[in-house]
């Protein structure tokens, strides 16, 4: 039987991070006690999964083999994590939020972590220590990654 040429079926996902704002006063709140799941048990939705991130809502999608259906699936998940955020919350994709001290101050520790858990350096193949904001202490970010797979 002749040889064939078989193409990989690219797949794509993605795990970006927001914050959450409280629509009546305008100020970016903490998602730790507003969201199910976490880093290591996401909560499952459809086309993927929602968790809390350190302070920031976070979102996983299921990898998909073409871009609209890539799109359809960013979608899907965002309207799931709106759902469980409720009407008095909104998303807000920024990349960073300086929290004021006393509000920073009422969070529980754990929330405050900055870094993934755990981050390895490339070259060394160490565990990174988690990053310090020595000029902004209440300065969080949100990122999130594309996934590529076949």
């Amino acid at each position: 039987m002749p040889a064939r040429n078989v193409l990989p079926i690219i797949l794509v996902g993605a795990d970006p991070e927001a914050f959450v704002r409280e629509k009546k006063s305008g100020k970016i709140v903490s998602a730790h006690d507003l969201l199910p799941g976490t880093k290591e048990a996401p909560f499952p939705v459809k086309d993927g999964a929602i968790q809390v991130d350190g302070l920031a809502a976070e979102f996983n999608t299921t990898p998909a083999n073409s871009g609209q259906l890539f799109e359809a699936t960013c979608h899907n998940v965002i309207a799931e994590l709106k759902k469980k955020l409720g009407p008095k919350y909104e998303l807000v994709f920024e990349p960073a939020h300086v929290f004021e001290q006393d509000y920073y101050d009422s969070l529980p520790e754990e929330t405050k972590i900055l870094g993934c858990t755990a981050d390895f350096n490339g070259y060394t193949r160490d565990i990174n220590p988690p990053p310090m904001t020595e000029e902004f202490p209440t300065m969080r970010t949100t990122s999130g990654h594309l996934h590529g797979g076949w």
